[in-house]
């Protein structure tokens, strides 16, 4: 069995120590974009909490708008039966006085 020089050994460790800092580096970047990551997903949500707020803000006044037309339909409506009903009530009486 063959043993190994001084020197092969430090070559050896230069090398790994070579690879350990360009994977400490490596790592490093990785747990950095990881923190951004986080930090943008924290955000996103912020974002869709403020976009539901404002689509139920808008859904509702969208319903109030909406039922507006339908609410002067029913007010004309009632103008329109309290005028015939005022009217025949005139009538009536109008044939009842004479």
């Amino acid at each position: 069995m063959e043993t190994v020089t001084p020197e092969v050994c430090l070559q050896h460790q230069r090398v790994m120590d070579e690879r350990f800092a360009r994977d400490k580096e490596r790592i490093q970047k990785l747990e950095d974009n990881q923190s951004r990551i986080e930090i943008l997903t924290v955000q996103m949500g912020e974002i869709l909490k403020n976009q539901n707020d404002a689509i139920k803000n808008h859904t509702t006044r969208l319903e109030h708008l909406e039922s507006r037309p339908g609410g002067l339909w029913d007010k004309v409506g009632g103008g329109i039966i309290a005028a015939v009903t005022g009217g025949l009530a005139a009538a009536l009486m109008g044939l009842l006085i004479r």
